[in-house]
């Protein structure tokens, strides 16, 4: 831290036949009969400006390279989509899958560009705002790059935008969301925080790396045995030293304790910290001979058993780092050692663990392992003064056990308070773009649609 649908009516239901450390959704069918009903996109014209007539609520680009490649992706997210109907929403969720192929027009996988499919989108779908209300959701089940999970890809990617916001370049999810304006841009090649309206953007997106068939089976058994876990609301909350005084991190780590623990809002708190000087003590102190936040995770007898790891430290793209960034706590040639099956949402408030530098990078390792899904950012974030810091840090964090919410719901939430009360009435322009990057670089990659709250 910190500083192509083949349409094909006989089968349409899913499941069917078949990144040194920093400072730091032509063929409609609606099944009536459930309450998600499904939407599938058949042929149809080029791309053409203007909004689309779907009204998806959840809209999934599958990466098919034959009609029975989109078959078999589609029916393995059967159980997922299935899976929408048994959650508390306030409305019906229409899902929709929309097949690479149909985008390319019969182009080779290599011409699709992020332009491409968002242009797609803006055609088919119609522009209504997500909402915290009425949420709507965008999932890429493609990798952004051939080798970001590590392993040689069977199927294609789908580049992230590069975006430029007059400081800084960097690779991001999110102009994604966002079907208005034409140009994410404004037209002047720099995304600045007048171009995108973060509180009120079309889609919550999220995605999904995958690289083989089996990939997709996996995503949906995850969804699944996360969903039943006894430990799906445990918190592992990790501190890593900034260098401002020491135990600064460890007493934010404090923080969210207090405000998570006593209330039961998590079933169990585990703090995991690299100093003893905060005003609560550490269940697990690191040192840089061990252990280390690697240990405890791997560590077969000890107290971590899965749910939501929160890491406040330095980091970048192959690791995160204690004691001031002096000490590894959790690498990518560590990821390995931690059980499959102690599945996590791994949310890092640190720089980098997204970025693009290494093949994995920290946040793609610990999804190929075991975490449901990650949150990290694909460039350097930094806090700009206390109160922007200690809301990304206690009160955002907090909040994704104070509400029956998914997610992306919750990064909804987070985006647009922090847009409006930080970047918008920011002093000077370079706190401005240093707190808008801090907007456009966490991403989130796996299940968006997961809910931490029992």
């Amino acid at each position: 831290m910190h500083r192509p649908l083949h349409p094909d009516a006989s089968d349409d239901r899913p499941g069917a036949a078949g990144r040194t450390a920093r400072r730091t959704v032509v063929v409609i069918i609606l099944i009536v009969a459930t309450s998600v009903a499904l939407v599938t996109i058949g042929a149809g014209a080029a791309p053409r400006p203007g909004p689309g007539t779907n009204d998806a609520d959840v809209v999934i680009v599958l990466p098919d390279t034959s009609r029975a490649t989109f078959r078999r992706e589609r029916d393995a997210l059967g159980p997922f989509v299935k899976s929408l109907r048994s959650q508390r929403r306030p409305q019906r969720l229409k899902v929709a899958f929309v097949p690479l192929s149909r985008i390319l027009h019969g182009l080779g996988p290599e011409a699709i560009t992020p332009n491409l499919l968002r242009d797609y989108l803006r055609s088919r779908f119609t522009w209504r705002a997500s909402t915290e209300a009425q949420p709507r959701y965008l999932g890429i089940f493609a990798a952004p790059s051939a080798g970001y999970l590590g392993t040689p890809s069977t199927l294609p990617v789908i580049p992230r935008f590069i975006v430029d916001t007059g400081t800084t370049t960097f690779p991001t999810d999110l102009p994604y969301e966002f079907l208005s304006p034409d140009r994410i841009d404004g037209g002047d090649g720099h995304v600045d925080p007048g171009d995108l309206d973060v509180t009120a953007p079309t889609f919550e997106v999220f995605r999904v790396p995958t690289t083989t068939l089996a990939d997709f089976t996996r995503f949906s058994d995850r969804h699944a045995a996360f969903a039943t876990a006894p430990y799906r609301s445990d918190a592992t909350l990790v501190a890593g030293e900034y260098g401002m005084f020491n135990g600064d991190t460890s007493v934010v780590q404090c923080l969210n304790a207090a405000n998570i623990g006593p209330t039961e809002l998590a079933t169990q708190v585990l703090k995991v910290f690299d100093s003893t000087a905060a005003q609560c003590q550490p269940d697990v102190f690191t040192t840089p001979s061990g252990p280390t936040l690697a240990d405890v995770l791997a560590d077969p007898n000890g107290a971590f058993h899965g749910g939501t790891i929160v890491d406040v430290s330095h980091g970048g793209s192959s690791a995160i780092f204690a004691g001031y960034g002096f000490f590894v706590n959790l690498s990518v040639g560590d990821v390995a050692r931690i059980p499959a099956d102690r599945l996590n949402v791994f949310i890092s408030i640190a720089c980098d663990n997204d970025a693009p530098d290494s093949a994995p990078n920290l946040a793609a390792a610990m999804y190929a392992q075991a975490s449901v899904a990650v949150v990290s950012a694909t460039t350097v974030v930094g806090f700009v003064n206390v109160s922007d810091a200690l809301f990304a840090e206690v009160d955002s964090v907090s909040g994704l056990w104070q509400n029956h919410e998914t997610l992306l719901q919750r990064l909804h939430v987070f985006r647009s308070e922090y847009y409006t009360r930080f970047v918008q009435t920011a002093a000077t322009a370079g706190d401005r773009e240093q707190l808008w990057g801090n907007v456009l670089t966490e991403t989130l990659i796996g299940d968006g649609l997961v809910t931490l709250a029992r």
